[in-house]
């Protein structure tokens, strides 16, 4: 309920938490502070009503620590229990109706956990009796309340438990939802950008192209290219505000019908993409279900980059090698010192797609080498329970090199 007001009006999350703690306490103080206003309320109604003689300076007193024990567990239970003893031990002390706190307080320890204070309590409460009572009188009530405050505070602390536990599974599941929501969210980002960015970039650059080609459609195509940029811009801005993901679990082409999308893509710009990933990927479940996406990410993020940087004309490669202990991918284009229109920088491709590739055990770089700018990025082998990695040798004969034309 705080949350939800706090939302409405827009409260400062420092303020909820301040909130939260102010109204979250503990059950055992308000129990306890209750007893002692109980047995304050009986000592006056019989003081009120009852000629009984009454010890009244001792009775202000232990109401007194038994408060201090509320405050101060430990401190207060040594005042309460030298007190109690030193008015049941003079002569002419006369308690009233502040000895049943003792009961609460042999409760209060039996519930926390506290036995051996509690049993050293109730032992010094029935012994500190011993001189003005028999032991036949002294045994049958003390049997009494050694069950009834044993049976009590146990179950108060299995309620207590049980309180605690519900506490840390609810917490779980607000971290567990939280974290679903995290992740749904980053997962959206990576659809955005790896899909609907990519195909909006490619649109800005077929357009520009267009406006080129043919100059009698200037206009048509100078408002297509407006609306796209606009676009691009707003996407941009809620993939920042999604953040981002390790992951996408969005439905995923195979790798073939994605490298046929990305030549048709770079054929508009006459590029070529040298390849052949027709081995690679009957061996890619070997590198467990996340290999298949990272490959398929960085296919896309390398064919708009292209899109952006290349020249008309350049040969593009893609070499994809499996190795005993990972799968080695090596992204390679002429380098192209050129500036691109602001909209076109993502600022998300190749750093989101080297948090990915990281989380999944495995590395990527990109940099200049050369007259060539290189992707370089590897993804760990995933271990087979009772099928050791190295066991393979037929199929890593099969792999002579690098998988391309």
């Amino acid at each position: 309920m705080v949350q939800v007001l706090a939302g409405a009006l827009d409260v400062p999350p420092e303020m909820i938490r301040a909130t939260r703690q102010a109204l979250d306490f503990h059950p055992r103080v308000p129990a306890l502070a209750l007893s002692a206003i109980l047995v304050f309320a009986l000592d006056l109604h019989t003081l009120l009503t009852s000629p009984t003689i009454v010890s009244l300076f001792w009775e202000v007193v232990q109401v007194f620590t038994f408060t201090l024990y509320i405050r101060y567990r430990h401190v207060g239970a040594v005042a309460f229990t030298a007190t109690l003893t030193i008015a049941l031990l003079l002569p002419g002390v006369h308690l009233l109706w502040a000895s049943v706190l003792t009961y609460v307080v042999v409760i209060d320890l039996i519930a926390c956990s506290h036995f051996p204070a509690a049993v050293s309590i109730f032992l010094i409460f029935y012994a500190a009796q011993s001189p003005w009572t028999t032991p036949a009188e002294l045994l049958t009530p003390m049997a009494l309340w050694a069950v009834i405050c044993a049976g009590v505070g146990l179950l108060l602390q299995w309620v207590g438990g049980r309180m605690n536990a519900l506490e840390r599974e609810a917490k779980a599941s607000r971290e567990a939802a939280d974290a679903l929501n995290r992740q749904l969210r980053r997962d959206i980002a990576d659809t955005l950008h790896d899909d609907l960015a990519a195909d909006l970039t490619h649109l800005l650059i077929l357009t520009r192209q267009l406006r080129d080609a043919a100059p009698e459609h200037e206009s048509e195509a100078a408002a297509v290219e407006a609306n796209a940029r606009k676009s691009l811009g707003h996407l941009r801005a809620l993939i920042d505000n999604l953040a981002t993901s390790p992951y996408s679990q969005a439905e995923e082409p195979t790798i073939p019908e994605l490298i046929d999308t990305s030549r048709k893509a770079l054929a508009q710009r006459s590029l070529s993409l040298d390849t052949d990933l027709d081995v690679v990927e009957r061996l890619l479940p070997r590198y467990g279900p996340e290999a298949s996406r990272l490959l398929a990410a960085l296919i896309r993020e390398c064919t708009v980059n292209a899109l952006k940087y290349s020249d008309d004309g350049d040969l593009l490669s893609l070499v994809v090698e499996p190795t005993e202990e990972h799968l080695a991918i090596t992204f390679t284009a002429p380098w192209r010192d050129r500036e691109v229109p602001a909209e076109l920088h993502g600022g998300h491709g190749l750093a989101t797609l080297t948090s990915r590739f990281e989380k999944a055990g495995g590395r990527l770089v990109a940099s200049r080498v050369g007259d060539s700018w290189t992707v370089l990025a590897t993804i760990p082998i995933a271990p087979v329970p009772g099928h050791p990695v190295a066991t393979r040798p037929a199929e890593l004969q099969e792999r002579t090199g690098a998988s391309h034309v």
